[in-house]
């Protein structure tokens, strides 16, 4: 109901959620591996794992490098498959293809799972600009069984125009809900290269 009511608000060409988002200092770690760790534990890895809406990729200007990216179908909790960054996909399958692959993880269960791998996507940095920082998977907030707190929305033009009607329309949709806080993807940007600027 959110995504459908933030898109409508003129100037909004779409709208996603995730945890985290880019450069926004969050991080959520997780255990993967290749067929190889289900008989042998020290194959496991870590990651970082990140719960997205369908249409996160796009709303981010994420480029996909192979396979597909989530669609609305995919958002629900049954279904395993991730979308996985290109370097992930090099330190798992070396000069191979991993769309139709398995990969283990554990996300939302005691001992990891199975998932297949619908895409492969360019490598995001999360947590500093200097550093490329941990290889990623993505999969739904639908499978991981909890929304996200950051919303992102990709605007027309200046973004803090929209600011009052994204404020109205979360209010609209429950006057207890709060906006705690907003602010155009510049503002992670910046505050990340802060200290090389201040050195």
């Amino acid at each position: 109901q959110a995504q459908e009511r933030l898109a409508a608000i003129p100037g909004v060409q779409s709208v996603t959620e995730s945890i985290p988002l880019p450069l926004d200092g969050g991080n959520s770690l997780v255990r993967w591996g290749t067929e190889a760790a289900l008989t042998d534990a020290s194959a496991f890895q870590q990651g970082t794992a990140h719960f997205v809406l369908p249409g996160y990729f796009e709303t981010m200007g994420t480029p996909l490098i192979e396979g597909r990216t989530f669609t609305a179908a995919d958002n629900v909790a049954a279904l395993k498959i991730m979308i996985i960054d290109d370097q992930l996909a090099k330190m798992a399958f070396p000069g191979q293809s991993a769309v139709g692959r398995r990969l283990l993880a554990r996300i939302n269960t005691e001992q990891a799972e199975m998932h297949e791998i619908i895409g492969v996507v360019k490598h995001q940095r999360h947590t500093s600009l200097a550093t490329a920082g941990e290889e990623a998977l993505f999969v739904t907030s639908a499978f991981a069984g909890f929304g996200s707190g950051r919303w992102a929305l990709r605007t027309t033009g200046d973004p803090a125009q929209v600011g009052a009607l994204v404020r109205e329309v979360v209010k609209g949709i429950d006057s207890r809900l709060v906006v705690a806080e907003m602010f155009p993807m510049q503002f992670y940007i910046d505050r990340m290269g802060a200290q090389t600027r201040f050195t």
